[in-house]
């Protein structure tokens, strides 16, 4: 982009910034995720400006596809916490814990494993789906089954964690 062209750029935004953030947080609701769907609609914007006509209109519209495909990347990513299901975190301790999920994980088939593993790295269902190869309703499927065998498996009582007769 040429000078003239950035000095028109940020006039642009500087007009429409207050009302860009408005729009933005009453799409996606915290701050964060807001200024991110801000910069992720400006840098698109920079990068098409010289060929944009109406710039505010294509900013607004811009802008609210983005917050809106962020939303759904967050509502794809799984929001089924296994340890908090089976009330583990406030009974054991931290070094436990890691042992605990290591062994259930240990225990786990393999295509569930692997489910599993990408789970706890925040993968989203789609993208563990695509590097499985199966249907993201199999890979959640695997992993609410695996994780209802746990719950049914084990035991807390107290600050212990006691397999239940037949295991995972």
């Amino acid at each position: 982009m040429k000078i003239n062209d950035d000095f028109r750029f940020n006039k642009a935004v500087e007009e429409i910034w207050p009302s860009l953030y408005r729009r933005s947080y009453k799409i996606c609701r915290n701050r964060e995720d807001a200024l991110d769907c801000m910069q992720e609609a400006l840098i698109k914007a920079y990068s098409h400006f010289s060929e944009i006509e109406s710039f505010k209109p294509w900013m607004y519209a811009t802008l609210e596809k983005t917050c809106l495909n962020h939303i759904r990347k967050q509502k794809s990513r799984p929001s089924m916490p296994l340890l908090d299901d089976i009330d583990l975190p406030n009974l054991i301790t931290e070094d436990q814990e890691r042992i605990t999920v290591d062994i259930l994980i240990a225990e786990a088939p393999d295509d569930v494993r692997a489910i599993v593993l990408m789970y706890y790295e925040r993968a989203t269902w789609a993208e563990m789906a695509e590097v499985l190869d199966m249907p993201e309703s199999t890979v959640r499927h695997h992993f609410r089954t695996w994780a209802n065998r746990v719950r049914n498996a084990y035991e807390v009582t107290g600050t212990s964690l006691t397999r239940k007769s037949g295991g995972v």
